[in-house]
């Protein structure tokens, strides 16, 4: 009896700590952090990709300018620095 208890006391254990380190290592090194979604989202409403309203999923290309304006309205500082041209090199 005491031979039965301590084979399952170890497999119990064995199986804790997998469960364990695999926790440790799961979600958190597959997946995007927040800062990573919250940027995207960021950029996102900068191009008028995300719908007012959930009829209007997927946006139509009317809508995407209406969502530009309306960022650019709401943040006329971030929306002047959408419009300049960047720089290329003709290398």
């Amino acid at each position: 009896m005491k031979l039965i208890v301590a084979i399952a006391t170890f497999v119990l254990l064995t199986v804790g700590v997998v469960a364990v380190a695999n926790g440790e290592n799961g979600p958190s090194s597959h997946g995007k952090t927040r800062e990573e979604v919250r940027r995207e989202l960021v950029q996102a409403y900068k191009d008028g990709v995300l719908p007012f309203r959930r009829s209007e999923y997927p946006p139509s290309a009317a809508s995407m300018k209406k969502n530009k304006e309306a960022y650019a309205r709401a943040h006329p500082e971030k929306a002047s620095k959408l419009d300049t041209p960047t720089k290329t090199t003709g290398r």
